[in-house]
């Protein structure tokens, strides 16, 4: 019976990662075997102690042990009311616009895997920025990293928001609490060589980067005077 490392995006999970005292880094593979198994195989990634199965020398293997190394960094999610207010309290403002943005890295990130003449780059690239403002309405699906309300300027002078490109929602009535969601969605590409089949490359499952925060929507009191 043989068996061979599955190859995807979505085969395994950071919980699947081990770190051993010697610096070794350990994955669990599913391998499709001849008998019409699956199997899960402990393999190792990096720092292999000599002897050590290593789950290179195919263009799967090497492209999960690229692909474990692969962690796109959280949103850094913000928003427009995220500084306390004058009683220390982080609140949004109901019929007030809360602008999202993201302060998380968008640089690409690359790893690259090789066994001698053998080598796959997996690549993860940001995408799309969603937001559930936690109040029951449909998320918004926004251009990342959105755009950063200027907290030194009016908020009238900079409303609409949606006219400068920015990520708004508006609560359209007061909540104890409500507690709103980021996601970033990275896209995974793949591309390597190998002797046997030239060029190779592909798409695998994306990948998404989540953070949340709760706070109160509350009303604010304003004294108009003539």
């Amino acid at each position: 019976m043989t068996c061979t490392p599955r190859g995807g995006g979505s085969e395994f999970s950071p919980s699947r990662i081990t770190e051993h005292a010697d610096g070794s880094v350990w994955l669990s593979v599913p391998h499709n075997c001849s008998d019409g198994t699956t199997q899960r195989r402990r393999t190792c990634v990096d720092n292999c102690p000599v002897g050590a199965a290593r789950t290179g020398t195919t263009v799967p293997g090497l492209r999960l042990e690229a692909l474990a190394k692969i962690d796109p960094p959280l949103p850094g999610m913000r928003h427009s009311f995220d500084r306390p207010a004058a009683n220390g309290q982080i609140r949004a403002i109901v019929l007030a616009e809360t602008w999202w943005w993201s302060e998380g890295s968008y640089d690409p990130v690359v790893v690259r895997a090789e066994d001698g003449p053998l080598w796959v780059q997996v690549t993860a690239t940001p995408g799309s920025m969603t937001i559930d403002p936690g109040d029951g309405s449909q998320p918004l699906v926004c251009p990342a990293p959105g755009v950063a309300y200027n907290r030194h300027a009016s908020y009238y002078d900079q409303i609409p928001g949606e006219r400068r490109g920015a990520c708004v929602h508006v609560y359209g009535q007061t909540f104890n609490e409500v507690t709103a969601t980021m996601a970033v969605t990275w896209t995974v590409t793949w591309e390597g060589y190998s002797p046997s089949q030239g060029s190779v490359g592909g798409t695998l499952a994306p990948m998404v980067r989540r953070q949340q925060v709760s706070f109160p929507v509350r009303e604010i009191q304003s004294v108009i005077v003539y």
